[in-house]
């Protein structure tokens, strides 16, 4: 025997999750929608760049889609699939509400199966000829009358060619 046994002793481990959180100030739901319009704007400048450049993409993809091809190899529309999500998802939130309409009615056309149709090259065309425009007029919103003619025509398109006709 070496002595006594040894007493225990009572740990009390640190609340590390305590120290890492803390309680936000408050926050009204209008400030933060304000600061959050505040961010948006500050970057509709780089918006703007960051869809044409994706728009340019759309084009380089539909360039190297082969024309003499019986339809859209699974690379190209795959990179046209992407070009299109991203120009969906970025115009809206950037003001271009038409961009946004155009490239789901595109990324629509391109999900679907195609079978063997070489006219979804000329479609597909015609959606990037539209986002071009719509960025290089610098259209924001919905684009008004207008923008609902361009869109119900190329929707019209892609319902024709998706039923066959």
């Amino acid at each position: 025997m070496t002595g006594a046994p040894a007493k225990p002793r009572l740990f009390y481990p640190r609340n590390t999750l305590a120290e890492k959180t803390s309680r936000l100030p408050a926050t009204s739901v209008g400030e933060l929608y304000a600061s959050a319009e505040a961010a948006i704007g500050a970057l509709s400048d780089e918006a703007l760049r960051i869809l044409q450049r994706e728009a340019a993409e759309l084009r380089a993809a539909c360039a190297r889609a082969p024309g003499a091809a019986p339809s859209l190899q699974p690379g190209e529309r795959k990179r046209i699939e992407t070009a299109a999500n991203t120009l969906r998802e970025l115009g809206g939130s950037f003001g271009y509400r038409l961009v946004s309409d155009i490239a789901n009615s595109l990324y629509l056309l391109v999900s679907m199966p195609a079978g063997k149709d070489p006219r979804i090259l000329t479609v597909v065309d015609l959606h990037a000829d539209a986002i071009e425009v719509v960025l290089r007029d610098d259209l924001k919103d919905d684009g008004g009358a207008a923008g609902d003619a361009l869109v119900e025509g190329l929707r019209t398109a892609v319902h024709r060619f998706a039923a066959g006709g």
